[in-house]
């Protein structure tokens, strides 16, 4: 073989050889940098959370059975819908990235009077103090340091506005709630069947910023009512009963205190409000029971979904009230009543 052939061949064998080792064309896999964790404890470890928001705090705590209540309001737990998830957030946030190991000037990021502060206190004694500075320019993160620390993370917004609405919006349950007359739409009464076979549906509602009423399978039409007397007998009952106790944070048999499925129900509705701010219909339904031994009230239950039903007495005053609209409800007119057609057999 020609020497100058051999010679080719083999500097291409090397290349080739150099090529294959060194594979300049293998792309260079990205270098991911972990966002550290701002804190982290575990969910079960967590007693206490207590947050503050500007001038207003709120307060939790387990009580002798580790279940959630306010902190204050012996038994009243948070609302389930609003409450689910809340503690695993407090577990920790992960961070979106450690902006100084250090703060030289805590004023420059909100720090030194903090709109926001989060207290998590923990089984074995420790307590985890957090405070959120100011949002960043876009919006999208605020500055925070947990005490006894000098670092400063960037922790994303979010975290900051849902423990935020704890204080401005609490998640109290529907029925603990005392509302102002002017924001409820309806008051209903379902009798049930444990009041003398009464099985009918009184409605009092604003149509056309109009109280009206109609007891539905009877009337056929939506009456005005006597709003001289519905504003002195009706309106007061709008905000719900005032003074309720909870007897019980949890019952599994309601019977005993002649609540059933069919019991008489008397149903608030009032504007909602989402996450997003958008208004949807929401209320509260009672069941009502058996008056107690003292006479003073009434046994009942909300229906709320729930998980822990609580055992309620209601002030007989309201109850009594609310059930006098049902026997007079303030017609304006005397309504047309379905028993008032004569239905014709046309065969």
């Amino acid at each position: 073989m020609n020497i100058i052939v051999t010679l080719l061949l083999i500097a291409v064998a090397v290349i080739v050889g150099i090529l294959a080792w060194v594979n300049p064309f293998e792309s260079t896999p990205e270098v991911v940098v972990n966002a550290p964790w701002f804190y982290q404890v575990t969910e079960t470890d967590i007693d206490v959370i207590e947050v503050r928001f500007r001038d207003e705090t709120v307060s939790f705590n387990r009580d002798g059975e580790r279940n959630w209540q306010f902190e204050g309001l012996t038994g009243v737990a948070p609302r389930h819908e609003r409450w689910g998830g809340m503690v695993l957030i407090l577990t920790g946030p992960k961070s979106r990235r450690l902006v100084e190991e250090q703060v030289d000037n805590p004023a420059q990021y909100g720090l030194t009077r903090p709109e926001t502060e989060v207290n998590v206190r923990l089984s074995d004694g420790r307590e985890i103090n957090v405070v959120l500075g100011n949002v960043t320019t876009d919006g999208e993160h605020h500055y925070g340091q947990v005490g006894g620390f000098d670092q400063l993370f960037l922790i994303t917004s979010s975290w900051g506005e849902v423990l935020r609405r704890l204080v401005v919006e609490p998640p109290l349950p529907k029925w603990f709630v005392q509302r102002d007359t002017g924001d409820i739409l309806e008051l209903s009464i379902i009798k049930g069947e444990d009041h003398d076979g009464d099985n009918t549906w009184l409605q009092f509602k604003i149509r056309d910023g109009v109280w009206t009423a109609q007891r539905h399978g009877v009337d056929t039409q939506w009456v005005g009512l006597q709003m001289d007397r519905w504003n002195i007998e009706g309106v007061p009952l709008l905000e719900g009963p005032v003074g309720q106790v909870l007897l019980e944070t949890h019952v599994d048999d309601f019977t005993p205190y002649g609540i059933f499925e069919k019991s008489t129900a008397v149903t608030l509705q009032f504007a909602g409000l989402t996450n997003r701010g958008t208004e949807y219909e929401d209320g509260v339904i009672y069941r009502i029971g058996d008056l107690n031994e003292e006479g003073n009230g009434y046994y009942a239950r909300t229906e709320e979904g729930e998980l822990s039903q609580p055992l309620l007495l209601l002030p007989r005053a309201w109850v009594d009230g609310v059930f006098a609209l049902n026997d007079d409800p303030l017609y304006i007119e005397i309504p047309r009543r379905r028993e008032d057609y004569e239905f014709l057999d046309t065969e």
